[in-house]
């Protein structure tokens, strides 16, 4: 068994309802993300969702090569936790696709929010981990730079790391206020 014990859990609080280090969100990789957002919807009251249809990156490898993957995302709380379901809309190469041939549809990963990215990069390739995606997210998430590390044989499921950054955590907070005052109205708000 690896140890994931990540490096300052709990040093930050987030706005978010998780600190550092700490599982804040899972992730789903679906074939319809709006079919997806009525489902959760349905059967455990998640909402309102926020959806980035056409979810854009500053740069991102697969497997050290650039990628253009496009990905439609829809994220909502449920709880202290976010949900996120991941909709590729190409057939590209990613790992998302690995996960779906691998199982398919369903969970893809957990995801923590990490203080130093370089620092839990090391430590987990130290462990023989390999990090096939890297992405730098565009300036609604504050370019938080994120990486997936391949954890399926060590815990079933990828694992996204986040570097926080004020930004991000603003958005997120974003999102969890509007789960816990949400009336039930507007159950989608494109972003």
């Amino acid at each position: 068994m690896m140890d994931f014990g990540f490096r300052n859990i709990g040093r930050i609080n987030t706005g978010f309802g998780q600190p550092i280090g700490a599982v804040c969100q899972i992730g789903y990789v679906v074939e319809d993300v709006e079919d997806a957002i009525r489902r959760f919807h349905r059967m455990m009251g998640v909402g309102p969702w926020f959806l980035l249809s056409d979810f854009r990156v500053r740069e991102h490898s697969y497997r050290g090569q650039p990628t253009g993957i496009g990905l439609s995302i829809a994220a909502s709380y449920c709880g202290n936790t976010m949900i996120e379901l991941i909709m590729q809309k190409d057939d590209g190469p990613s790992v998302y696709r690995d996960v779906i041939a691998d199982r398919g549809y369903g969970v893809h990963h957990y995801a923590v929010v990490v203080e130093d990215l370089d620092v839990e990069e090391a430590r987990l390739a130290g462990m023989g981990v390999d990090m096939p995606y890297r992405a730098t997210t565009t300036e609604i998430m504050g370019d938080m730079r994120v990486i997936y590390a391949d954890t399926r044989r060590e815990i079933g499921v990828m694992l996204e790391m986040c570097e926080y950054n004020p930004v991000m955590d603003g958005f997120f907070t974003q999102m969890k206020s509007a789960a816990e005052d949400w009336d039930g109205q507007g159950l989608i708000i494109r972003v």
